[in-house]
């Protein structure tokens, strides 16, 4: 007979697992992304709230993984969170969601064929890098999705380049697409009865 492994939610303990289940409900009521680093003893960090599509999540020294929700979406990782996974050498990641009834947070592991990415998720991650601080000065207080959409109808000068980032983040966006998406290690939920 086999023994059982621990899945990710076993080593979860029971206060942390009923806090991410909080955080997720906390994230759709907001409407904004909300994160937190794992740590190697499975608790969680600081959680922060990020915008309604994003979230950046500090990482301690002794961060495993993430946890982070999606308001609009499910608890399954996008194709950007196994790439952002995979740059950071993330063992693992959770993902949080609420809605319809249901409150769900899935677990998920960090490995093959996903780490095969590796080096061209960080090389590109680095262009994007250098591109986004070579245009920070320029324009204060614009990142992510409003920094693209000026750069679009404003900055011709800056468009070219942006455009190539972009389709080099789409083409290992379909890299992943293509491996598919793990499967769930394991996953926990609050069911609303009414």
């Amino acid at each position: 007979s086999r023994l059982r492994q621990d899945t990710i939610c076993d080593k979860l303990t029971p206060v942390v697992r009923k806090w991410m289940l909080r955080v997720a409900e906390i994230s759709q009521e907001n409407r904004l992304e909300m994160g937190a680093p794992i740590m190697s003893d499975y608790a969680l960090g600081n959680v922060v709230f990020g915008a309604e599509h994003t979230v950046s999540i500090p990482r301690p020294p002794d961060t495993i993984g993430i946890y982070h929700t999606h308001p609009y979406g499910t608890a399954t990782p996008s194709a950007m969170d196994i790439l952002d996974a995979v740059i950071h050498n993330d063992k693992i990641m959770c993902i949080g969601k609420s809605g319809f009834g249901e409150t769900v947070v899935a677990c998920y592991t960090v490995g093959p064929p996903w780490t095969l990415l590796k080096d061209e998720a960080v090389k590109l991650n680095k262009e994007i890098d250098e591109f986004n601080k070579a245009v920070k000065d320029k324009y204060p207080g614009l990142v992510g999705r409003k920094l693209r959409e000026y750069i679009y109808t404003r900055d011709p000068e800056n468009l070219d380049k942006l455009k190539r980032l972009l389709d080099k983040r789409d083409e290992l966006e379909n890299k992943v697409d293509i491996m598919g998406r793990p499967p769930a290690d394991c996953s926990f939920k609050l069911v609303f009865s009414g």
